[in-house]
Formats: structure tokens, sequence, C-alpha cells
């Protein structure tokens, strides 16, 4: 694959907190990026990620094609985030941690370093499982 700095659209997008060089990225490739975003060196985003306002990327994190990481998420070194992946609001991701393609991860969960969350798992934390628990338990009794 022919990499390109992403710093040369560094220009285009606002809000950005970076020194050139941090990331790579496919030439021509497409990027939605939110006021505030933080990245390391060593990042690589592949085509039509959206990250949210204030994302954090660590050191060596790979975003793959499609991938959403929402508002306020962090994502530690050497974080794998697969193609079609979704990282919610406010998610921690762990250092070395692997989210697998088409992989969501809720609003609010931490998960820790080393972690596997394989192909189109749905990881959410306890209140959001509850919540989802209590609406199919009221649908199954009417």
């Amino acid at each position: 694959m022919n990499l390109t700095k992403i710093v040369a659209t560094w220009p285009v997008v606002q809000g950005w907190s970076v020194a050139p060089p941090v990331a790579w990225c496919a030439p021509g490739t497409r990027l939605r990026v939110g006021e505030g975003v933080t990245m390391r060196r060593g990042c690589t985003l592949l085509d039509y990620v959206k990250l949210g306002a204030r994302v954090r990327l660590e050191y060596g994190v790979y975003v793959g094609a499609g991938a959403v990481i929402d508002d306020n998420s962090t994502l530690g070194d050497g974080v794998y985030v697969g193609a079609l992946a979704r990282i919610g609001d406010y998610a921690r991701i762990g250092r070395h941690a692997f989210i697998g393609p088409s992989a969501r991860v809720a609003a609010g969960t931490v998960i820790g370093a080393d972690t596997h969350v394989g192909a189109g798992d749905i990881i959410g934390s306890t209140a959001l499982n509850r919540a989802l628990w209590m609406l199919a338990e009221s649908g199954s009794q009417s």
C-alpha cells in the first residue's frame, strides 16, 4: 500500500493537535475529523474514517476503513481498530487491544490492555446491557 503523510491535509482540517509527521494515510483518503483531536506519532488511518471531537489516539494506532470513533474516546498505544468498527463516546481502549472488523464498543466502555474483541462482537457497559435486557423483556411480555 502506498502511504502518504497525513499532514499533507493538515491545513484543511481544523482543530488538530498534531506535529508533522504524525499519521499516515493512503493518497486520496477521505477523513472526517472533529475538533480537538490529538494523535501521537505512527498512527495509520484508512479511507472513510470518522474521528469525533476530542478523540485521542496514542502511538501507533491503526484505524481501518470506515471505522468510527465517537467523541471523547481514547485509544492506547498500538491499538488496532478493524474496518467498519464503531467505538462509542467516552470509551477507553487499553494498549495493544484488538477491536475486530464491524465490532461495536458502547459509549463509556473501558477495555483493558491486550484485549481481543472479535469481528462483529458487541461490547457494552453494564448499564447499557441492563437497559437492553429490560427492553427485550418488556417486548416479550406484550
